[in-house]
């Protein structure tokens, strides 16, 4: 579960620009719940590196080794181990406690690829 959401109310770029994220598995189409049209690419990313400054974190925690799910407002393809960089990426809190972090993005950058 990610930590320290509650410090990001407001989900903004700078939060996602401070982690680095490699892809999971392979990228596979996103679908509207309700009329089942293509709106995109959906993956898994995991944060393998998280530089964000949490406030009240004397023990220096951080977000690495979580994973998220991202979408892409186009399609795209991406392929297990990838580096990616998110474009103009929102994210939005929801649950009960504001646990869960919902991410959306309108494109990415692959900054290498480890496979």
């Amino acid at each position: 579960m990610l930590k320290f959401l509650r410090q990001q109310l407001l989900v903004n770029p700078e939060f996602y620009s401070t982690k680095v994220f490699s892809v999971i598995g392979n990228s596979k189409d996103w679908l509207d719940f309700e009329t089942k049209a293509k709106k995109g690419t959906t993956f898994e990313a995991e944060i393998v590196q998280d530089n964000q400054k949490y406030q009240n974190n004397p023990e220096g925690l951080t977000n690495k080794r979580q994973n998220l799910t991202i979408k892409v407002s186009k399609a795209i393809s991406l392929k297990d181990g990838m580096i990616v960089k998110l474009v103009n990426p929102v994210g939005r809190l929801w649950g009960d406690n504001l646990q869960n972090l919902s991410t959306e993005c309108e494109d990415v950058q692959v900054a290498n690829s480890s496979k």
